[in-house]
């Protein structure tokens, strides 16, 4: 079972592999209910406060190209958790950095910038899940 990693970034902190492995385990600690992690509440959802909400789950996508030495946000949908970030190039070395928290607007969205910082065009592909409240 996974352990939750109390986290904090600074704006338009760079996402290291570490950061981001810290996040995807808290995703997966958050659904295990593991140690430390928030609980998702039955009770909650029993007393009646939120009787007509039902929580379910859909996934995102996109699949695009940053030239060399280009710059993109990719804006997912509110209630993300964070993504996989998978990429292919032509020959050359592949450096992709990514930032975190790229924007000062307060609001449920998930939002990350990528930026291509070699020679290359660089393929990529970013998919998400997200929390449905209806």
């Amino acid at each position: 079972m996974s352990v939750w990693t109390d986290l904090t970034y600074a704006f338009k902190s760079l996402l290291s592999s570490t950061k981001m492995t810290q996040l995807f385990e808290n995703t997966k600690a958050l659904g295990e209910g593991g140690t430390g992690a928030p609980k998702i509440q039955k009770n909650a959802l029993d007393s009646g406060i939120v009787s007509a909400i039902k929580l379910e789950h859909s996934s995102g996508s996109i699949s695009a190209s940053l030239n060399p030495g280009e710059g993109r946000v990719v804006t997912m949908h509110h209630y993300s958790f964070f993504p996989n970030i998978y990429t292919e190039q032509g020959p050359g070395p592949s450096s992709l950095t990514i930032w975190g928290n790229v924007s000062d607007i307060v609001d449920l969205t998930g939002r990350f910038w990528m930026y291509n910082d070699t020679a290359n065009t660089l393929h990529y592909s970013v998919r998400w899940h997200y929390i449905l409240v209806t």
